[in-house]
Parts: structure tokens; sequence; C-alpha cells
């Protein structure tokens, strides 16, 4: 599938997720009344419903800054025809689905590392997420990282030059952005790493034992495909490196005693990288071939179930 086709795709997937879930869930709730506000009450911070109603955590607004920019046209439109706020909370969800076809950095950061190419995105893309959006991601990002390194994709003072910079610059934006947003000195993810990890407070919300990801939650986010990943790296060798990233992952974070399916959708796209790798091999031995197909887009079904499977983590993670 060419790249225009699969973003055609991605699109359609968008618009068939805004008509059935245009609502959110509880962990989108914070975004979906930031985005109200910001164009509501403008610049009345105080009037905005987190500092009544903060929540366990503070998260950030730079990514509802970003969807009610792009809302406000709509409305603007709305107040002017004087009708409900609904359709500008379709608008809002249609916006946020605009950001994750245009910008959306994990698959570009992904892209870029899983190919070795341009790995000062990656280093800035990953430093950008894990510090301003979701701490969860600093493991990845660091053993990403260490994995560019020890490959030779990327020298250790450019590496370093990379993620300070970037790393600099996220913390500027989310600390400026947001100290203002919740009237007092904030790092979000910060605060959110503490409550998380050092704290150990997330386990009020459920615990689960330490083998849950392998043998649960992972054999389910892969819609049964496991054994087709494993057969993958057989296939590819190239993928050993980043599996085994997303392999010291899932041990890192097995030591959390609170669990949750949505911690392994940034890593599973080594995953399935592997698993359509292993659909590969087992749809050539299927056919009877002998050799190795050197172009595997020539398979049937290859790209259609990459894409597929691509698509829907995309949108799992936006989400989160």
């Amino acid at each position: 599938m060419q790249p225009s086709g699969a973003l055609a795709l991605l699109a359609v997937g968008a618009i068939v997720h805004l008509i059935c879930a245009p609502y959110n869930k509880v962990e989108e709730s914070f975004n979906t009344q930031a985005v109200h506000d910001i164009l509501y009450h403008g610049l009345s911070v105080q009037a905005y419903d987190h500092l009544q109603f903060p929540g366990v955590v503070p998260r950030t607004f730079a990514g509802a800054g970003t969807v009610a920019v792009l809302t406000a046209p709509a409305a603007w439109l709305c107040h002017l025809l004087d009708l409900t706020k609904l359709p500008v909370l379709y608008c809002a969800r249609a916006a946020l689905g605009f950001v994750v076809l245009a910008f959306f950095a994990n698959c570009l950061a992904y892209s870029s590392w899983l190919t070795r190419k341009q790995p000062g995105l990656t280093i800035s893309a990953m430093a950008l997420n894990a510090i301003v959006f979701r701490c969860d991601m600093l493991p990845l990002a660091g053993l990403m990282g260490l994995h560019m390194l020890l490959s030779r994709q990327i020298t250790l003072p450019k590496a370093l030059m990379w993620g300070v910079t970037a790393s600099v610059a996220s913390l500027l934006l989310t600390v400026s952005l947001d100290s203002i947003m919740w009237q007092r000195l904030l790092w979000p993810e910060g605060e959110v790493l503490w409550f998380n990890s050092v704290l150990n407070r997330s386990s009020e919300w459920g615990v689960q034992p330490f083998h849950w990801y392998w043998t649960s939650a992972l054999p389910r986010a892969m819609l049964g495909g496991l054994p087709l990943a494993c057969a993958g790296l057989w296939q590819e060798r190239r993928l050993l490196g980043p599996v085994g990233v997303a392999v010291i992952y899932v041990c890192l974070y097995s030591w959390l005693p609170h669990k949750e399916v949505r911690f392994l959708f940034p890593l599973e796209h080594p995953w399935m990288y592997s698993k359509e790798e292993g659909l590969s091999a087992a749809q050539l031995q299927a056919k009877n071939f002998t050799f190795l197909l050197a172009d595997q887009q020539s398979v049937p079904g290859y790209q259609l179930h990459g894409t597929a499977a691509t698509i829907g983590l995309d949108f799992r993670l936006a989400s989160s």
C-alpha cells in the first residue's frame, strides 16, 4: 500500500472513531475540559475547571492548547449561529485526529529509529514525548538511545547534543506554559513520575502480578500474534535490537505493581513489525515457495495487516 493510501485509510479510521465514539473516557477528561475552557474562558484562567477539580495529578496544557487553536473557528461559528457546544466537541475530536495524522511524534520517532534514519530526530521526538506528554516514555527513550549508540547509528557527542537540546527546550515549554495555567511552578510529568514511580501511589488503582504483561496484556494487545512475532525475529534478524528494547521495557515496567494494557502501546511497533515478518514467512510457506522473497510488499496481505495494526495502535496511543 502506498503512503497516500495508508494515510487515507488512517483518515477513514479517524472519521469512524469520531462518529462511533465522540465522547471520552476518564483518561481524556482533563484534555477535553481543558479544550473547552481555553475556547470559552480564554485568558480568565481563574474560571478554568482544573483549578477547582485538579484531579489526582496535573497534566500539561500543551496538547489541549494545540487542539483548541484548531477548533477555535468552529467554536466561533457555533457561537455565531447560537448552536450548542456539542458540534464543538465533534470539531475538537476531529482536530485531534488531524493532529494524529499530521504530527504524530511517536510514529515519526519509531519510523526513523527502525529504519536507522535521522537519529537526531528520533531523540528529539522521544524527549518531547517523555518530558511534555508521557513521563512513562522515559525508560523507552533511554533504551532507544542506548540501542542507537550500541548500533552506531549516532555518536555519543551528537546524541548528547540532540538529547540535551530537545530536553531543555521541552522542559522550558511545559514549565512555562503549565506554571501559568496551574498558577504555581510546575512540571506536570515530573509530578506524575514522582507520584507513580517513587511514591508508588498508582497501586491504589489496582495491582497485577509480575508476569501479567507477558501472560495476559501483551498477547491480547498483539491480537494473538505473539507467536508470529517470535517467528519474525528468526526471519529478520535486524529486528532483534528494537524488539530487545521492547522486551527490556516490559521487564522494567513489570516491577511496578500497577499495570495497564495501554502502558504497552508505545512499544507495540517493534512487535507488530516482527509479527508481519512472521506472517510473510508463514504465507511463503503456505504457497510452497522455496526462496526468500526480497520484496516483502509483494506478499498478499502483508502491508494490509501491518497498516491495520499500526492504525489501531496509533489511535489507542492518541486516546491514552
